[in-house]
């Protein structure tokens, strides 16, 4: 964050408001704004731009998965599943998959199997 004698450095010059600098630097602040505003709605499926950074916060965390533990989750799923078909249902049940068996069959295709 900048601090007052940042901002006096930016938009004074000679001593006085150099009233062109601090007009871009206003048209800069809302670009910007309605910018992280549309990337928000878009990731978080939102209608509206304007939310508190918990609200939009929360919203990622509970839609996205961790690498690491997924990972290592996965990993146990492989290592414990005794059968194709079990470890299909938990890979299903965990990650709230809806046709899960037809993605794998499409899988399958591609990779030639």
């Amino acid at each position: 964050m900048l601090s007052k004698k940042d901002w006096k450095e930016i938009i004074y010059r000679n001593g006085k408001i150099n009233a062109t600098q601090v007009f871009k630097e206003l048209a800069d602040y809302a670009f910007l704004m309605v910018q992280a505003s549309k990337v928000y709605c878009h990731f978080c499926n939102l209608g509206k731009t304007n939310y508190h950074a918990e609200t939009i916060i929360g919203i990622i965390e509970d839609n996205t998965y961790d690498k690491k533990i997924t990972q290592e989750d996965v990993s146990d799923m492989i290592k414990n599943c005794e059968s194709i078909k079990e470890l299909r249902k938990e890979l299903k049940d965990y990650f709230d998959i809806a046709g899960f068996n037809s993605a794998i069959q499409e899988i399958k295709r591609r990779v030639g199997r």
